[in-house]
């Protein structure tokens, strides 16, 4: 697990390096004439699905620009100790990359508030990298790899993994 893990940072860091190298292309920007870049029409919403092993995850998609991602979620997950649903919610921050033509990854980090079974945390700090595939452009099939602190109950680290399907609108 921390093999494909490491993979994917190193070729984050490799892909982000190679576009900071062409730097040249913003010579031609008209400085005094630019406006802001974010602007609501610029912003691209949707909603995700995540499947882990414990936990069922439904997100909210919102690309504040074509870098940076901000993604709120629900967390719902099944006890065995208690024999009852538990619910959380959260937010990861992540920074974009286009990789290719059809694929985007991303790294970022994610905080969940809530009663968290699988970690026995009500919080817990991730960070997280991914991997989409978009198999339309309003279509993507992905996964997610990180590592978990949680505390605020019992104090647990360990690593998280998940298959997503995102609809963009």
């Amino acid at each position: 697990m921390k093999k494909y893990l490491y993979s994917l940072l190193l070729i984050s860091i490799l892909s982000i390096s190679a576009n900071a190298s062409d730097a040249d292309e913003f010579d031609d920007v008209d400085v005094e004439n630019s406006s802001p870049s974010t602007k609501i029409d610029d912003l691209k919403f949707g909603v995700g699905f995540s499947f882990a092993a414990t936990s069922p995850v439904i997100k909210g998609l919102v690309d504040i620009s074509d870098t940076f991602r901000i993604e709120p979620e629900i967390i719902l997950n099944y006890s065995n100790n208690n024999d009852r649903f538990n619910f959380g919610i959260g937010s990861g921050f992540y920074i974009l990359e286009k990789f290719g033509e059809h694929t985007q990854i991303y790294a970022g980090g994610k905080v969940q508030l809530g009663d968290l079974t699988p970690l026995n945390s009500n919080v817990v700090l991730s960070g997280i990298a991914g991997l989409e595939y978009f198999l339309a452009d309003e279509l993507s099939l992905g996964g997610e790899v990180g590592y978990a602190v949680g505390f605020g109950g019992d104090f647990t680290m360990g690593t998280l993994s998940s298959a997503n399907l995102k609809v963009y609108f």
